[in-house]
């Protein structure tokens, strides 16, 4: 539905991206057992609206993890405190970034980990809250991943607006990187301004997928940009999306 949850194994590693809705532990625990995962490598939380740290605390109390990668701001929000207050009871390495890269390799995957710098999102900034959700500025410290194996690649956007991608995408070119296999919708395809269509232009991903509880909800931007790339969507309303590779062919 209209959350992130993302598990990603390579080989005996496993990265968890975001934590789903408050009320998703069940599901997340189910998932992870089915693949006899007792462990988490590596914990990314692209940022703190609800729909993306639900169970992060459960988490970390339930399960080893290696490393936690955050952005550097503060959300008004007791889903937010109870994972402050988690890592402060943990021995998880936390990475809090702005404005910084960090790149490292897990086994076959290749991780580049991009935090904001965008002028006005100062390190420690307090925004957001359970009462104001809609604030844009937070969806744009959102941390953008993206991730080699082989010959596939694919970018997970988090809840980016335009102005994110906007800053994002030159450094992304700037390594020479041309295409995505895979590109993970940024913010559930609802706000699809011009900055988010254009870095799709610039990705042209074969598979896209959108966070969302229906495809109504998805812009009519958006689903035009998609069907003018020829990149197949796929929707999580539907159910979870599953893809998998050998680096160099894949399966969705």
């Amino acid at each position: 539905g209209k959350s992130d949850c993302i598990l990603i194994r390579a080989d005996d590693k496993t990265i968890l991206m975001d934590t789903g809705e408050n009320d998703d532990f069940p599901c997340i625990q189910s998932a992870l057992a089915g693949y006899g995962i007792t462990a988490i490598d590596c914990l990314i939380l692209t940022h703190y609206d609800n729909d993306h740290i639900g169970t992060a605390a459960r988490i970390l109390a339930e399960y080893p993890i290696g490393e936690v990668y955050m952005p550097d701001y503060i959300r008004a929000s007791s889903l937010y405190r109870k994972l402050a207050d988690r890592l402060d009871v943990t021995d998880t390495v936390t990475h809090r970034l702005w404005g910084e890269d960090v790149e490292f390799d897990l086994g076959c995957v290749h991780l580049w980990i991009n935090a904001t710098a965008l002028p006005g999102h100062e390190r420690g900034k307090t925004l957001g809250s359970d009462v104001d959700n809609t604030d844009a500025e937070e969806n744009n410290f959102s941390l953008i991943t993206h991730l080699t194996f082989g010959d596939v690649s694919i970018l997970f956007c988090g809840d980016a607006e335009g102005e994110r991608m906007n800053e994002y995408m030159p450094l992304w070119q700037a390594r020479g990187l041309s295409t995505v296999t895979l590109c993970k919708i940024p913010h559930h395809g609802v706000s699809a301004d011009k900055g988010e269509l254009a870095a799709l232009d610039i990705l042209r991903p074969r598979f896209c997928v959108v966070h969302t509880d229906a495809r109504t909800s998805v812009t009519g931007a958006m689903v035009t940009k998609m069907r003018a790339l020829f990149a197949a969507p796929y929707y999580t309303c539907d159910g979870t999306v599953a893809f998998s590779s050998d680096g160099r062919d894949w399966n969705i």
